[in-house]
């Protein structure tokens, strides 16, 4: 976890552990490399099947059956992803998905107390849904913005003599002047 906070997007941190267990056990990369695969899977599973039961309880009945219906082909999908392509973790593929679900409901719990604490009452569930997204979503953004952004993309657009441009660059038009 102490190379999580230095190198970005968590990967670091995953690749010190297959360093450290390989180094330890003698266990080969691959192997540990799949388990680490699987161990994330899981829990981008049991984040996504929860988004998808929360909102269930948002909608009425007709519409919340689509959400059980998608949360539940989502984790047969992805079991079979795991039977196809990682046979050897197979056969603990629901115990490694349910303790990443009871994970994902502690840190649920956690964010709740918080916000009590902070003393914003009702609407918890839109709350929980937002927080689970975002452990998601904020990653994927960072990266996608930092692949597609450019030097000009980066910097603020200010206003100047010939309309907007961008803040690092000095416009070669005389104030006024079109």
């Amino acid at each position: 976890m102490f190379y999580n906070f230095f190198i970005p997007g968590g990967i670091g941190g995953d690749a010190y552990k297959i360093y450290l267990l390989h180094k330890k056990f003698g266990w080969s990369a691959k192997t540990l490399t799949s388990a680490l695969f699987n161990d994330r899977l899981s829990g981008l599973l049991a984040i996504c099947v929860l988004i998808l039961l929360f909102s269930a309880t948002l909608f009425e009945m007709q519409w919340s059956v689509l959400f059980l219906f998608a949360a539940t082909a989502g984790i047969l999908l992805t079991f079979f992803i795991t039977k196809r392509f990682f046979s050897t973790f197979q056969p603990v593929f629901f115990k490694g998905f349910s303790v990443s679900v009871l994970i994902q409901i502690l840190q649920i719990l956690c964010f709740v107390f918080l916000l009590k604490s902070l003393g914003i009452a009702g609407h918890y569930i839109i709350y929980s849904i937002v927080f689970l997204a975002s452990s998601v979503l904020l990653p994927w953004v960072s990266i996608t913005r930092a692949v597609t952004s450019t030097d000009s993309g980066m910097l603020p657009e200010v206003p100047n003599g010939n309309g907007v441009a961008s803040a690092g660059r000095r416009s070669t038009t005389p104030a006024g002047t079109v």
